[in-house]
């Protein structure tokens, strides 16, 4: 009975040591991962990257990032000289069976040539996006100041500030906030909203179910929703903005070339700058320019559409909503 007894407690302590430490092989990389278990949804929690890699790269490098479900984080940060990339696992409570083992997903992370590579992908072939959403893979990157990056998440945030170069960003469902990005930047989510904050050059950006928020951005911007509502503020360049059962409101710093605001269903509010002269030509069910008073304006006024002459004209400005109403304001500066 006193031997079963040792046994038995030699045996718990063995099972003990093995849950406390868990070694992890992948992708030939040996790593030793302190595992904290709870009762809650969250049944492993990591202090440490589960991988971390840094490499020294050339000029105006790639950064190509694709996660299956989780986030992604890019920021600038000189200082390093480099291209610095974490990973971290969020592993959550499951009924399927074996849909937390890391053993069915293939994790890359390393540099070709110019280009840092950092991918997550599922072995499984056929296995639904409901099981890989068990393992959740954020990435979180630091990067020199020149570089373009090309970002993409089935089911997560992605974030992206202070970087030069040309960007594609995507993802299906979540939040894209980008912010400081120069160059050509190209973002779209199916059912995420999106932010474009103080970004300077080519700018186009897309989503089907949720609202886009450009502030502070200069260059030719390109907005298109479905059913989110579109605001941009202290605009400098060209806006072309869409939307199908969503409001417009718009105000700028500068208009360049020209402005185009569209809605089916929608209202449009545009507020542009006392700098320069307007040709607006207006189509909606009902107009509202009433602080466009003096003789600095010529309004037409008709049942579905309207033209205006701001000082001498100049500047094409076309607004369109089939049910909604247009009004059009000058700032007072």
């Amino acid at each position: 009975m006193i031997k079963n007894l040792i046994s038995s407690t030699v045996y718990r302590l063995l099972l003990f040591s093995l849950l406390a430490v868990v070694s992890t092989c992948v992708n030939g990389y040996a790593q030793t991962t302190m595992s904290v278990i709870n009762t809650g949804t969250e049944l492993t929690s990591q202090l440490e990257p589960y991988r971390s890699e840094f490499f020294r790269v050339g000029n105006n490098p790639t950064i190509n990032v694709n996660t299956i479900s989780g986030d992604i984080e890019v920021v600038q940060n000189p200082g390093i000289e480099g291209v610095q990339v974490d990973l971290f696992v969020k592993r959550e409570f499951s009924l399927w069976s074996g849909t937390r083992n890391l053993d069915n997903f293939r994790i890359i992370i390393q540099k070709q040539g110019n280009t840092v590579i950092a991918s997550v992908e599922d072995r499984r072939s056929g296995r639904s996006q409901r099981t890989s959403g068990d393992v959740q893979f954020t990435f979180q990157v630091q990067v020199p100041s020149k570089a373009s990056l090309n970002l993409r998440t089935i089911n997560g945030t992605i974030y992206a500030d202070g970087v030069e170069g040309q960007h594609y960003i995507q993802n299906h469902a979540g939040n894209l906030d980008i912010r400081n990005l120069t160059g050509e930047v190209r973002a779209i989510s199916t059912a995420g909203d999106i932010i474009l904050d103080n970004l300077n050059g080519n700018i186009f950006a897309k989503t089907v179910s949720g609202d886009i928020m450009a502030e502070r951005d200069r260059g030719e911007v390109r907005l298109r929703t479905t059913t989110g509502d579109i605001k941009t503020t202290l605009l400098s360049g060209t806006l072309v903005a869409a939307t199908t059962s969503g409001n417009i409101y718009s105000d700028f710093r500068e208009v360049s070339v020209g402005v185009y605001l569209e809605s089916s269903t929608g209202n449009i509010d545009l507020q542009l700058p006392k700098l320069a002269g307007y040709d607006i030509d207006a189509r909606g069910l009902r107009f509202d320019f009433d602080d466009l008073s003096g003789d600095e304006f010529v309004k037409s006024v008709g049942f579905r559409d309207a033209t205006v002459q701001i000082r001498e004209g100049g500047i094409p400005v076309n607004l369109k909503t089939v049910a909604g109403s247009i009004r059009v304001r000058e700032t007072q500066k």
